[in-house]
């Protein structure tokens, strides 16, 4: 048996010893995914609001497939060193060309309330934003984002930002998605 061969078969017990012993397990790697919301709730129809606020998807309110998937997502962006800090950090999703092509096509984005979407590591949701329209003169208290973008997709802090509900946690920092990101070398603080 060549010496390659041994070696290789060495390895491969050593770690299926391990893994038997329980004293390693090897996890798999984050799953970061964009889903639209498959339904409006009752609330999100006009003129029963005129503004967007903060709301908590469930698994049962994505749609069936992926909108962004995780192979779509490069990286996740802090800015930290920037004038706006004064007001909040940013924060910006770096994709692909084809997932910047699916939002660039979203249709149907209602001025007054946006276009749901969910932030799911795992198949978890884990926050909701908006998809929101550069020509709406509307205001959003909760995560932003512009349906046409061009290089990275910004997460904001309300539209305009001084609108933002200081009642509720800011989900961008989320610790799991940071640590998700970030083992899987796509955490990016600038």
């Amino acid at each position: 048996m060549p010496i390659i061969a041994k070696i290789s078969a060495a390895l491969i017990l050593l770690i299926a010893s391990i893994n038997l012993n329980g004293q390693t397990t090897i996890s798999p790697a984050a799953k970061v995914e964009i889903y639209l919301i498959k339904k409006l709730n009752n609330t999100d129809s006009f003129p029963a609001i005129i503004d967007s606020h903060y709301f908590s998807p469930t698994k049962e309110d994505l749609a069936d497939t992926a909108f962004i998937r995780d192979d779509e997502i490069l990286g996740y962006v802090i800015y930290e060193d920037t004038i706006q800090k004064i007001i909040s950090k940013l924060y910006g999703l770096l994709l692909t060309t084809s997932g910047q092509q699916k939002i660039n096509m979203l249709k149907n984005i209602t001025m007054w309330c946006g276009k749901k979407y969910a932030i799911v590591l795992n198949g978890e949701p884990l926050f909701g934003a908006y998809f929101w329209s550069r020509a709406s003169s509307f205001q959003c208290t909760w995560v932003v984002s512009y349906a046409y973008y061009k290089d990275e997709l910004t997460l904001r802090k309300a539209m305009p930002s001084r609108f933002w509900d200081n009642s509720k946690e800011d989900p961008r920092g989320n610790p799991a998605l940071l640590n998700a990101l970030k083992s899987t070398g796509r955490l990016f603080i600038r």
